[in-house]
C-alpha cells in the first residue's frame, strides 16, 4: 500500500453484469507515483478507515465528457493490487472544487 503523502494514481474500472446492465462497483489500481505538483482539489485516502474520496471523475463517452461525479470507496483489505469497493456516487459541485 502507497505511504503517506499525495499520489498520482491509475485506477480500472471492474464491474459485475447484471442481465445486460454493467454495472461498475470496484475499482483496481493500476499505477500510483508520488505527486510533486498536486491539484487544488485532490483525491483523498484515508489509510487508517480505507476511505477514498475522489471529488470529480469525468465520465466520458469516447473524448466527450457527459458527466461530472464525486465518487466515495472503501479498499477491500488484503487486495493486491488493490481494489476498492464503490460505496457511493453522486453528481460532483463543480462550483466548490
Amino acid at each position: 500500500m502507497p505511504g503517506d503523502g499525495v499520489f498520482d494514481a491509475d485506477l480500472g474500472m471492474s464491474g459485475m453484469n447484471f442481465t445486460e446492465i454493467l454495472v461498475f462497483n470496484e475499482f483496481v489500481l493500476l499505477n500510483a507515483a508520488n505527486e510533486t505538483n498536486p491539484i487544488p482539489v485532490p483525491s483523498l485516502f484515508n489509510a487508517d478507515s480505507g476511505m477514498v474520496h475522489i471529488p470529480v471523475v469525468a465520465v466520458t463517452d469516447g473524448n466527450i465528457v457527459t458527466q461530472y461525479l464525486t465518487v466515495e470507496m472503501i479498499y477491500i483489505a488484503g487486495t493486491d493490487p488493490m481494489r476498492f469497493q464503490v460505496t457511493s456516487v453522486s453528481p460532483a459541485d463543480l462550483g466548490k472544487t
